[in-house]
C-alpha cells in the first residue's frame, strides 16, 4: 500500500496544458495555501473556476459547494 502523501507527483506546465477536457477548478475563498486556484484554471484549456465560501476544510460544508459541483455537471 503506498501512502497518500507518498503518492504526489508534479506535473509540468505543459502535462496540464494538455488536459483536454471540461475540468472545474473549485477552491474556498480562503483557500490559498498552494497559490491560487484560478492560476490553475488559467493554464487547462477548458476549464472553469468557481471561488465558495471558506477554506480547505469549512468549504465542503457549505451549500455553494455542491451547487458549483451540480452547476458544472449539468452543463
Amino acid at each position: 500500500m503506498l501512502p497518500l502523501l507518498g503518492s504526489f507527483v508534479d506535473s509540468t506546465e505543459a502535462e496540464v496544458r494538455g488536459v483536454a477536457m471540461p475540468t472545474l477548478v473549485l477552491s474556498g475563498v480562503d483557500d490559498q495555501d498552494n497559490g491560487h486556484a484560478s492560476e490553475l484554471a488559467d493554464i487547462l484549456p477548458d476549464a472553469r473556476f468557481v471561488e465558495v465560501p471558506g477554506n480547505h476544510m469549512s468549504a465542503v460544508t457549505k451549500a455553494e459547494l455542491g451547487r458549483a459541483i451540480g452547476d458544472f455537471l449539468a452543463a
